[in-house]
Order: structure tokens, then sequence, then C-alpha cells
């Protein structure tokens, strides 16, 4: 009897459905003890009720859906306990599953309707194979839950990936729409400081050069809104090539010419030995500068001047940011120049420089535009080293900047680069 009832809770455990793994439950109760008839008594955990889900054999007037505690069956599943009722006329025993009752197996008549009764190991046996049905119905209903919740999750995400599509669109759409009126402003505010509309006044001319500088200003804040489309649609596509650092900054202050003489502020760019080559998206490079400049240029710094200081350093270049020529110390001693040096000190955590953002929000900006765009080393060698990622090279990239109130706090943001070795 040992081997085969062996084989029937492996067969029992084998099945992934738990009224099939029920129905062989029954069966190898038959084939081991002749029951008149058997059943699988079911908790639903909804409702705290015990349903019969499964007979084999005749109907008993004492196996019927019930609460837990009440009857032979009830009294079983609440106790976790075999109950054993006239002799072995009825035998209830709970199929345990991780410590917890999750049923009953019931037998009715059959070897065990005898004066003696069922003995303790026949009891050990029904245990066993109630056992193996609770672990079949347990995992049962494990795989039901983690299937309803995976089709949960693929709905949910289905709806997260049709709100992105959505949104990108959008995006798309109003920056297209926008720029389409915003070119014709552009055109007629260009004819109108050449002169083409009439003679204007100095006045005039003030005005419509402010309204030109804003509807430039406005001009980036769309691009970036088609950059950020095109990144998160993963449509962006860098295609790096050759170009100088230098005249990159140089474009960079350009573009914010306006900005400055609004601010009052004098922009320039140094290199003290030369020009730096990179491989890098000058679009995006330029624009990563223009974004890291332009929260230095917010509100009036009467007379301040800032200036992009470009250092070749082996194979990296670091281009240091300065205001006023005063800059911040490492991060080593930061913490120390914060109580000798009050004047470099940057402001407190939180707080906002006139009409700019915190030194934490300029640098964070900055350098992660930069790091996209920025690619491998332009080498001038015959055989060059495969390209690596198109990203920012400097293993130790650091930006630090600091807008701070007073006109004598200093700003700094420094990062590296890849750049070329000397040709041989």
């Amino acid at each position: 009897m040992t081997t085969p009832l062996f084989d029937d809770l492996q067969d029992i455990l084998a099945e992934e459905r738990s009224p099939d793994a029920l129905k062989k439950g029954l069966a190898a109760l038959a084939g081991a003890f002749r029951p008149r008839s058997s059943f699988a008594v079911v908790h639903d955990v909804a409702f705290d009720r015990l349903n019969v889900a499964l007979a084999r054999g005749r109907s008993d007037p004492r196996v019927k859906a019930c609460s837990p505690g009440e009857g032979a069956i009830g009294r079983s599943f609440a106790d976790k306990a075999q109950v054993v009722e006239k002799d072995g006329a009825l035998v209830a025993v709970p199929m345990v599953a991780r410590g917890e009752a999750v049923g009953v197996l019931a037998m009715v008549g059959g070897i065990f309707a005898q004066p003696t009764g069922p003995s303790a190991d026949e009891l050990a046996l029904v245990q066993a194979i109630a056992n193996a049905c609770g672990a079949a119905l347990d995992m049962g209903r494990t795989r039901a839950e983690l299937e309803r919740r995976t089709r949960e999750l693929e709905t949910a995400n289905t709806r997260l990936s049709e709100g992105d599509r959505t949104r990108d669109a959008l995006l798309s759409h109003i920056s297209h729409e926008l720029r389409t009126p915003l070119t014709t402003i552009k055109g007629y505010l260009a004819m109108g400081l050449k002169g083409r509309l009439g003679e204007l006044s100095e006045k005039q001319l003030s005005v419509i050069g402010i309204c030109d500088r804003n509807a430039d200003r406005l001009l980036r804040l769309i691009n970036d809104l088609l950059l950020t489309a095109r990144l998160e649609a993963g449509q962006m596509t860098l295609d790096p090539k050759a170009l100088g650092l230098r005249s990159v900054l140089q474009e960079a202050v350009q573009f914010l010419a306006g900005d400055a003489e609004t601010a009052r502020v004098e922009l320039s760019v140094e290199a003290p030995e030369g020009e730096v080559f990179i491989r890098g998206n000058r679009d995006r490079l330029v624009e990563g500068f223009m974004h890291l400049l332009e929260r230095g240029l917010r509100g009036r710094r009467d007379g301040e001047h800032i200036t992009l200081t470009l250092l070749p350093s082996g194979r990296s270049a670091s281009v240091q940011l300065l205001l006023s020529g005063i800059q911040l110390p490492p991060p080593s001693s930061l913490g120390s120049s914060r109580r000798s040096a009050p004047t470099a000190a940057p402001p407190a955590s939180g707080s906002r420089s006139r009409g700019g953002s915190s030194s934490s929000t300029a640098a964070t900006c900055g350098r992660s535009r930069i790091r996209r765009v920025c690619a491998s080393p332009c080498s001038s060698r015959s055989s060059p080293a495969p390209s690596p990622p198109a990203r920012w090279r400097g293993r130790r990239a650091r930006a630090r900047s600091s807008w701070s109130r007073t006109t004598t706090t200093a700003a700094t943001a420094s990062w590296s680069t890849s750049r070329p070795r000397a040709s041989r």
C-alpha cells in the first residue's frame, strides 16, 4: 500500500489545477480505504464558508456547506484536527498548507466503519493525502492570484504606455503649433529691428529688442519640449562628430548675449591653451551650456562678470564657470571654507537667488544635458580605439554652481569631457 500511495501523492502535487488535484486525492482515498463516499470540502476565504467542492459516491447529510466550527466538518477545519464519529462511520481530516487549514477531506463508511475504528497509521495515511491536496490547493490559489495580478499589471502597463504616447503626441503637436506663429512674430521683429518697417525711435527699438529676446527665450522653451518628447520616445539620435569645445562655448554665449545685456552681466570665454577637440552633438552641447548659464542671468546683477574658462587636463577638458572671478573650493574643503570665507558660501538649502534657482538645480540640469550629448574623444591616430557610448566621458565629472544673493558670491561649475591625445 505504501508505494502506490507515494505515487498518488506525487501525482496530486504535480497537478497545476486544483480541481484535478482534489479529484486525484479522492481517487487515492477510494483505492486505499474503499469508503462508501468521499468529499473534498474547500474553504471560501471571501465568505468564510466551507463548501463541498467535489464528491465521490453517494451524498451524506452530515457533509454539507457549513461555517467553520459547525458540525464534524467545521470542527475539523477550525481545530485543524482529525474528527472520527461513530467508530469510523465518518472521518474528517483537515487539509493543511503552510500551517493553515484550507479545507477538509471527509470519508463515510468503508473499512473504517468497524467497531475498532481507524488505526493511528491509517489516519496518518489519510492525513498525508489531505496535506498533499491542501498543498496543491494552496499552489493553485497562489498561481491564480499571480495570474490575476499579472493581468492587472499588463493592463496598467498598457494604459501607462498609451498615456505616454498620448502625452508625447500632445507635446509634439503643441510645440509645433506654438512654433508656427512664433516664427511669424520673429520675422516681423527682425524686420522692425533692421528698419524695414519704417524709422523707429531709440525707445521703440529698445522695446522691440526686448520682445525679440523674449521670443528667443520662448523658442528655446519650445525646443526643450520637443527635445524632451524625442528623448522619452526614444527617437533622439545624437550623431556625434568632431568639434571644438571653445566654439561651442562661444556659440552658447552669443545666444545669451541679449539676456546678459538685460541682466547687466558680461559673459566671456577664455581658453588659455587653445581649442580642445571632442566628439559630440554640437546642438545638444550648446543647449546644455545655455541651460546652465541661463540660471545665472535671472534677475539684475549690475557689473558682474561670468567667465567660462576652458583648460585641458590630460585626455580631459575642464570647463570652469566663475562669477565675478570667485571660485568655490573643492567639495572636500567646502565645509571649512564656509566657516572661514563667508563670501564664497553657497546659499542655504532650498533658497533661491534673485529670479534664479538654487545651485543644485543649476548644476544638475546643466550636467545632465551635457552628459547626454558628449561622445568619444577625437583621435588623430590611424587606428583609433572603439568609440565608447555617446555620453559624458569624464569619470570624475563634477558640477558645482552657486548663484548667490550677493554680487561677490562665487558660482562654479566644472565637469570633464574626453579630448584627443596629441598626435605623434
